[in-house]
């Protein structure tokens, strides 16, 4: 489906805190991601409970924090089966220009950068990956993307110019050590222009016109009607700029229906901003269905000693007055889009939603906004 009309409106974004998790609980296949393929299954579990290990001693057998809502969820592109491969295909990074040099008819990152280069432990999950990618977007047309408006407007009064970004396809880890760090020019595009970019207290979204079609990749559909609390949710993204996630696992904690956003329990970090958040049991029988878009959450990560750990939380305490493990919010689709046949040609909504709709009811007045 196409898009006539393109209104986003978010975002409250709430402060966490943390858990601790439970280094005794065994790593099993009960745990394991519903999107997973059967085949790699094991190899799965064998690097969870290596993880567990590592992370586990670092506090000589004791709890730390780990990952964000109970269990990490979060896994690579080549773990996943075919329909969720595919629908990866169609998440891009942006990454800054500078890092990327044209090599022939290849682009190369030039930047060789890990997660513990950037102050994360060893024993974070992906620690040893590169981090390149600056924010996540995903296609709604051939040649028209979707991502958060402040990854476009990082502060008050500043642009981020078109021109100091790349729109990535295929940046992922194609196996256990080996990522994808050289990508052929048909997958790297520039944005062409801005159809609407919004960043201010009450909106947080932006549309982009690319330099030309995306060929070869699927369109995201999206979900017209109001969801409900429970909704399982899919979420595809770059976390901390790390090759593309698929975190499974999460669902609808919150929903009040004359709200713009829902807050979810889904894994998610900074880099995940504009992330699509897919409707998990359609994603099950091969559809792509947006329900909404990752604008914000709670914090997430604590200092342990000299480097960074993962918040953990066992429950997204939606109505906790002091904010803490508060979730992440997400802009319902709904009040996004609207289908038709011009998908150049976005129309504003007629009736503005006012800042108080996007609070939540329960939290003080003064809590910090965390963008992701």
């Amino acid at each position: 489906m196409k898009i006539t009309k393109l209104a986003f409106y978010c975002c409250l974004l709430i402060p966490g805190s943390f858990l601790l998790a439970d280094c005794n609980t065994a790593v099993s296949r009960e745990k394991v991601p519903a999107f997973i393929d059967d085949d790699q299954i094991e190899d799965y579990l064998t690097e969870e409970r290596k993880r567990q290990k590592i992370a586990c001693s670092v506090t000589k057998g004791g709890n730390r924090g780990k990952a964000i809502y109970v269990q990490d969820n979060r896994f690579d592109v080549y773990l996943a089966k075919g329909a969720v491969r595919e629908a990866a295909r169609s998440t891009a990074a942006l990454i800054s220009a500078a890092h990327l040099e044209k090599q022939g008819n290849d682009y190369v990152i030039n930047k060789n950068l890990t997660l513990q280069d950037a102050g994360w432990c060893a024993s974070e999950p992906f620690a040893s990956q590169p981090i390149m990618a600056n924010c996540t977007a995903f296609l709604v047309d051939k040649n028209i993307l979707v991502t958060a408006g402040h990854c476009l407007r990082p502060g008050a009064g500043q642009i981020v110019s078109l021109q100091d970004l790349y729109v990535v396809f295929g940046f992922q880890m194609n196996s256990k050590n080996q990522a994808q760090t050289r990508f052929p020019a048909s997958d790297v595009y520039r944005m062409k222009k801005e159809l609407e970019v919004k960043k201010n207290q009450s909106e947080d979204w932006a549309v982009v016109e690319l330099d030309r079609p995306v060929v070869g990749r699927s369109i995201f559909d999206f979900e017209a009607d109001e969801i409900v609390e429970g909704t399982g949710l899919t979420i595809f993204g770059y976390p901390n700029g790390l090759p593309l996630k698929i975190a499974d696992g999460g669902m609808v904690k919150r929903n009040d229906y004359n709200k713009n956003i829902f807050a979810t329990d889904l894994d998610s970090y900074q880099g995940n901003s504009g992330s699509p958040v897919l409707n998990a049991e359609a994603l099950k029988q091969g559809r792509f269905v947006v329900e909404g878009i990752l604008v914000s959450g709670s914090v997430d990560a604590r200092n342990l000693e000299d480097c960074k750990v993962s918040v953990t939380c066992q429950s997204a305490r939606i109505n906790n007055p002091n904010g803490y493990c508060s979730g992440e919010m997400v802009t319902k689709i709904n009040r996004v889009v609207a289908m038709g046949s011009e998908a150049t040609s976005p129309l504003r909504q007629q009736n503005p939603i006012s800042d108080d709709n996007i609070r939540i009811e329960g939290l003080p007045d003064d809590l910090n906004i965390l963008l992701k």
